[in-house]
């Protein structure tokens, strides 16, 4: 039997801050919506082609759900890899409504929530930050960590770190 994979990656901007709820069995979850676009550039014949925005919509559950609701941020742009569900809910009509939802099993925030200038008038552009990836059920941060410094040491006729040139030989002509 051959293996299936139903895997998306989106990268894009949210288009409100994470709306967290509990289900009537008391389960969490999260969703918000990532805005991705395309085109907005002129051919080389003159003619503009539009650019064109789609709308994703999101959804985690339990700890990805409390990790999506404190930290997703109007503005900012994430990057969430997931997998597709397919669903229908009934409206108020009781007609049974389609949906399309990316259930997160992974995110990573690639900026900081856009902030409003003085009185409005001008609007910042997102802050890169630290790229900080959480999945589902724990916390990664990639981070360069500090190197410490230790002073190369002498072992017979060569540097540890970094070797001596020419190196030591010895009558028999071998450098050991």
């Amino acid at each position: 039997m051959s293996k299936t994979i139903n895997k998306a990656f989106i990268v894009g901007y949210a288009g409100s801050d994470a709306e967290q709820r509990t289900t009537q069995n008391g389960v969490k979850y999260a969703r918000v919506s990532l805005s991705t676009s395309y085109g907005g550039y002129k051919k080389q014949d003159g003619t503009d082609v539009p650019k064109r925005t789609q709308w994703h919509h999101c959804v985690g559950w339990n700890g990805m759900a409390d990790t999506m609701g404190r930290f997703i941020k109007k503005g900012m742009k994430c990057a969430i890899t997931g997998r597709i569900e397919y669903g229908t809910y009934p409206n108020a009509q009781g007609v049974d409504i389609p949906t399309t939802d990316i259930v997160v099993e992974e995110l990573t925030l690639m900026s900081q929530p856009q902030a409003q200038g003085v009185q409005g008038q001008q609007q910042a552009q997102p802050q890169q930050q630290p790229q900080a990836q959480y999945q589902q059920g724990n916390y990664q941060q990639q981070q360069p960590q500090p190197q410490q410094y230790a002073p190369p040491q002498q072992y017979g006729g060569y540097q540890q770190g970094a070797q001596q040139f020419p190196p030591n030989v010895n009558e028999d002509g071998l450098p050991f």
